[in-house]
């Protein structure tokens, strides 16, 4: 049975930042999302509450990270879960401490950057970055008012890539005004008004690649600062305005993969 004192602490995490900052914990739910980050050997899990069927399966291996877990009836899942249909186990986990940060973002960039101007949809900010994931994004930088990383619903629509790599917070902006005096990287931005995909030729890495807000796509101050503004054309006549940035992050990133492998055949 759950104490009032982890009932309190996970509806903290469920739903304030504050609190994820504060102990450095998050949420994270389901056996596809849990069995990605059991994976990761580096990243510690505080503590499992899952039902028994879901412990009985999975006992070897969390005596053998030494990982401490509680039985909890359906009706205490159910309590504490934020999905609609809770499914088998919560875990309390530990943040990843990144070995990379923004000054070293400045002074020496990573080959494959994405940045993220005020995305503002936890299950948007989720599925870009298990996109970025698939891939092999190497930092994902966000502005300061998109969505927190660790919120519960963006961590399920990552399905356990959130522990893959990493999420900096900071000011695109300066950023990436330094990154440019510095460096002469491609920063590729996205725009209703850009070239169209098909007739631009990706950049090699180190590349930067911008993706803006759900309604008002990216900020003017960054595309200005943008070498490549592209467009995903729009094949259909129907009334479609716009895509899904989610949507839109995989077909950037594939086009920008084609640089390095080639086009499939």
């Amino acid at each position: 049975m759950l104490t009032k004192a982890e009932r309190r602490l996970i509806e903290g995490l469920k739903y304030r930042r504050k609190i994820r900052r504060r102990t450095r914990l998050f949420l994270a739910e389901g056996p596809r999302t849990i069995a990605t980050i059991l994976q990761n050997e580096k990243v510690r899990i505080e503590r499992i509450y899952a039902v028994q069927r879901w412990l009985r399966k999975h006992a070897d291996l969390l005596q053998q990270r030494q990982i401490p877990w509680k039985v909890i009836r359906e009706s205490e899942l159910k309590q504490i879960s934020s999905m609609e249909t809770p499914n088998q186990v919560v875990a309390l986990v530990e943040m990843p401490q990144w070995d990379v940060t923004i000054e070293q973002i400045v002074e020496s960039p990573p080959p494959r950057m994405l940045f993220l101007d005020q995305i503002q949809e936890p299950g948007n900010l989720g599925t870009i970055l298990r996109t970025a994931c698939w891939f092999d994004v190497s930092v994902v930088v966000c502005s300061e008012h998109t969505v927190d990383v660790w919120n519960p619903k963006v961590v399920q629509a990552t399905m356990g890539a959130i522990v893959y790599i990493p999420v900096l917070y900071a000011n695109l902006e300066e950023i990436l005004t330094e990154i440019r005096k510095k460096h002469a990287i491609p920063c590729v931005g996205t725009t209703l008004e850009g070239q169209p995909l098909p007739r631009v030729a990706p950049p090699t890495p180190p590349w930067i690649c911008i993706l803006g807000n759900e309604a008002h796509g990216v900020a003017p101050a960054l595309l200005s600062l943008c070498t490549h503004q592209v467009t995903i054309p729009r094949y259909t006549a129907h009334p479609i305005d716009s895509l899904n940035v989610g949507v839109a992050a995989g077909i950037l990133l594939a086009w920008l993969q084609r640089a390095v492998v080639g086009t499939p055949s």
